[in-house]
């Protein structure tokens, strides 16, 4: 049955969660004590809905009955937009939260959270409220052309830096190609943002 498995996912630690089909109409109820109280309807055991009758009860007495359907939906966490946040804007952790949403609402590219939001960038306006997706954001330039780097070196044992002039932008976890200062040579490398470019000890100070 339908409850049956609600309750497994609950032991599982499985995030279900109940979103009408159908919205009800507008209810007028008198004030005072407004309660909700809802009975689950029998059903097929892996069916996707459910029927429940919702009950309406003002200061104990039963007011409005109403049957209604229910689609049983897995909940996925996604980051959420805080504020409106405009592009060119330096982005912080308290721009965006987590929250567990319904599947169904959740677009495909969402992302789950948001860690290191000052290497991010928007790519257009964002509303509170609205789910963080790859359309959204972007890694930022981390390494613009013509900057100084610092040309990073390790291995076993030892670990070289030098100074190097980026000669294109690049982002965070791009390849980068860089002149190293002291011998004049380009080199390939990875940036990791900070202006550290990584590169592979075979290349530095190698031949272009």
């Amino acid at each position: 049955m339908a409850e049956e498995r609600l309750e497994a996912a609950a032991t599982r630690g499985e995030p279900l969660t109940l979103v009408p089909i159908s919205r009800p109409e507008d209810l007028r109820v008198p004030t005072g004590d407004v309660r909700l109280d809802a009975r689950l309807h029998g059903g097929a055991a892996g069916a996707p809905t459910l029927a429940a009758t919702v009950i309406v009860r003002v200061n104990g007495r039963d007011r409005h009955q109403q049957v209604m359907t229910f689609q049983i939906q897995r909940m996925v966490r996604v980051a959420i937009v805080v504020r409106p946040l405009e592009p060119r804007r330096t982005l912080a952790a308290d721009d965006f939260r987590s929250e567990m949403r319904p599947a169904a609402e959740v677009p495909p590219d969402a992302i789950p959270e948001v860690t290191d939001p000052a290497d991010l960038e928007l790519l257009r306006p964002v509303q509170a409220g609205e789910i963080v997706t790859a359309r959204v954001v972007r890694p930022r330039i981390a390494v613009k052309r013509g900057e100084l780097v610092t040309l990073l070196l390790e291995g076993d044992g030892f670990r070289i830096t030098t100074q190097g002039q980026a000669t294109e932008d690049a982002r965070r976890g791009d390849p980068v190609r860089v002149v190293n200062i002291a011998s004049k040579r380009e080199v390939l490398g990875r940036v990791e943002g900070g202006g550290v470019v990584r590169v592979p000890h075979r290349q530095l100070g190698g031949a272009r």
